[in-house]
C-alpha cells in the first residue's frame, strides 16, 4: 500500500453533533513527539464512533501514521502541517490505536490535536 497525503483544510470538532448517531461530549487530547522518527501509540477511548486528528503545526512536521504497529515508517498515510483527518463516523467496538511518528520534535502548543466521540 502506498503513503496517502492527507490535505484537509479546517478544524477538528468541537461539536457534539455527529452522524453516527447518539454521542458523548468530545473528548479532547494533545500528543506530541519527544523524539523524532520514533513511532508512538495512541489508544482512542473504548466504543469510539467518531474521531479526527489535527495537525495543530503550521509549517512542520509531517506525521506518517499507520493502523498497524511497526508500519509507520512503511505502511502509512501523512498529516501534513496545518491539515486535518477526519474519520468516516463509525462504530468501533472495543479498542482502537493508531501508531504515528513525526519527523520533527513536536511539543505544546503545535501537538497533534486529538477529538473522539464514544
Amino acid at each position: 500500500m502506498s503513503a496517502q497525503v492527507i490535505r484537509l483544510p479546517g478544524s477538528c470538532g468541537g461539536s457534539t453533533s455527529d452522524p453516527a448517531g447518539s454521542v458523548s461530549a468530545p473528548e479532547n487530547s494533545t500528543v506530541t513527539f519527544a523524539t523524532a522518527n520514533l513511532e508512538q501509540s495512541f489508544a482512542f477511548p473504548a466504543n469510539t464512533k467518531h474521531f479526527c486528528v489535527m495537525n495543530q503545526s503550521a509549517t512542520s512536521p509531517i506525521i506518517k501514521a499507520s493502523w498497524q504497529s511497526g508500519e509507520s515508517a512503511t505502511n502509512f498515510f501523512t498529516i501534513i502541517p496545518g491539515a486535518v483527518y477526519n474519520a468516516p463516523p463509525q462504530y468501533i467496538s472495543g479498542s482502537l490505536t493508531i501508531y504515528w511518528q513525526s519527523n520533527k520534535i513536536l511539543t505544546s502548543p503545535d501537538g497533534l490535536k486529538v477529538v473522539s466521540w464514544t
